[in-house]
């Protein structure tokens, strides 16, 4: 057994050793990494070390909480895209139609009253835009709710 305790601790001992030589290689590495750091750091122009403030901030974790106001910062201005809605004529009436959309929204006997219902809509849906379109489908007129 005597043989077996000593095989094991000059094991030990080597890989101590080498923990050892491979600890003080990351210290001289890390050591050296802040030196040129702290150098060039010195050389930078205020904009420059803001950057690589940033960059920093990003390597000791701040990435991820940056991250997720991306997703937020992208969800919030795809929720503010704004809609358009359209009053055009059709036939003999007049239509009250979303942008892009292959039906119409509502139909209307009178001008006046299609340009009602889209403005309610367009409140309802702000930030929107309404387009009020001739009897010859040129733009007459053009509001804008919630910008």
């Amino acid at each position: 057994m005597s043989n077996g305790e000593s095989k094991k601790s000059s094991v030990e001992k080597v890989s101590t050793k080498k923990a050892a030589g491979v600890k003080a290689a990351l210290e001289k590495a890390k050591k050296a990494t802040v030196d040129k750091a702290k150098k060039t750091r010195l050389e930078m122009s205020p904009k420059q070390k803001k950057v690589a403030a940033a960059a920093a901030a990003a390597a000791a974790g701040v990435a991820v909480a940056a991250a997720g106001v991306a997703v937020a910062r992208r969800r919030r201005s795809r929720s503010k895209e704004e809609t358009v809605f359209h009053v055009v004529p059709k036939d003999d009436r007049w239509e009250v139609r979303g942008e892009g959309a292959q039906r119409a929204t509502s139909v209307h006997e009178t001008k006046r009253e299609a340009v009602a219902a889209a403005r309610q809509l367009a409140r309802d849906k702000e930030p929107s835009r309404l387009v009020v379109h001739r009897i010859d489908g040129s733009v007459q007129d053009s509001f804008a709710y919630g910008a």
